[in-house]
């Protein structure tokens, strides 16, 4: 029965917010039996790399690495016994991933290197041997494949899925977003009946976990209504839950719900200008996109629907004219930058 797999990875003598889940992927990568050790030691050189998994009778050592201050190319150097060359791999990251994600790459990575290495240890034939015949005098030498039959244990090795090259692609397209805050701005406007309307709000948004969060938001929109010869103005503050699914590595989609209180004022000006005004509740239902433009920044845009609860007059002298419909439809244009 062959010992268990041992693997060292050397991840330098500074603490890295990476480590936990580079330990925790290459151990589910590699399986229950395998035994994966992590060394935080200053070393530098290959030889010490080696010297340190022979201490513990590592079959495969790993160094990782950073190519770039930014943390977006991490360097894998890599050694399988019992070969004497080393293999090196990279992988990078988007600036937004966060560094449980990155973490949970490399562990993929270094996971998916060392079972390829091994494969193909197991794989690799041996030299030809030679047989020389006698034939009228002359020595002919013939070569003779004497590669004996892979064993059982060999055979599940090389025929066994990459579970962390399958592990590690799931990991790409499925990038979960970080929880976080993020502040926004944007562009707003409004449609329905003849009460239309453009503005803009601000707000902020706290994701409480990787899908759901709480969003808060105020701005104003202005208007006309030409039926009544009026201005409008709709001063409005709201807040409500949020969700959202990541679309591959920069696209998110969400939808959300927003608990609405209006301020809605109508402006007439003739000999003298009149102002009327009302408070109510509404609630507005959105479908939200977000596009990332780098680790923080990115693009905005929703579309849905606002519902007051209850439909605004507007009278000219005493004859109601016109009205702000109850229902009306709602866009948004804008950008957000996370923390």
């Amino acid at each position: 029965m062959s010992e268990p797999l041992v693997l060292v990875i050397l991840l330098g003598a500074n603490a890295d917010p990476t480590t936990d889940a580079v330990m925790a992927a290459a151990r589910r990568a590699l399986g229950p039996e395998a035994v994966v050790v992590a060394d935080m030691s200053s070393s530098q050189s290959d030889a010490d790399a080696l010297a340190i998994g022979a201490r513990v009778h590592a079959r495969a050592v790993a160094r990782v690495s950073w190519a770039d201050g930014g943390r977006q190319v991490a360097r894998l150097h890599v050694h399988v016994m019992p070969a004497n060359e080393w293999t090196d791999d990279e992988v990078r990251f988007l600036p937004q991933d966060a560094a449980s994600e990155r973490g949970r790459m490399i562990g993929y990575a270094l996971a998916s290197m060392v079972q390829r290495l091994e494969r193909e240890r197991t794989e690799e034939p041996p030299r030809d041997a030679a047989v020389t015949v006698k034939a009228s005098g002359a020595p002919l030498v013939a070569p003779r494949d004497t590669a004996p039959a892979a064993s059982p244990a060999a055979r599940t090795l090389a025929e066994a899925p990459d579970t962390a090259r399958i592990d590690r692609e799931a990991a790409v397209t499925n990038r979960e977003p970080a929880p976080g805050v993020e502040v926004f701005a944007h562009s707003s406007g409004v449609l329905g009946g003849g009460a239309t309307s453009i503005g803009g709000a601000a707000g902020a948004r706290w994701w409480g976990s990787t899908r759901l969060g709480l969003r808060g938001a105020a701005g104003a929109r202005a208007g006309a209504i030409s039926a009544a010869n009026v201005t409008t103005t709709t001063l409005f503050a709201s807040a409500g839950p949020s969700y959202r699914i990541p679309i591959g590595s920069t696209l998110e989609l969400g939808a959300r719900v927003d608990f609405i209180v209006l301020h809605h004022s109508a402006t007439r000006r003739e000999t003298r200008e009149t102002t009327h005004a009302r408070w109510l509740g509404a609630v507005g239902t959105m479908i939200e996109g977000s596009w990332a433009l780098g680790s923080h920044a990115g693009v905005i845009a929703a579309a849905g629907a606002e519902l007051a609860f209850g439909t605004t007059m507007v009278s000219v002298g005493g004859t109601p004219t016109a009205d702000i419909p109850r229902a009306r439809a709602l866009a948004e244009l804008g950008v957000r930058f996370r923390f």
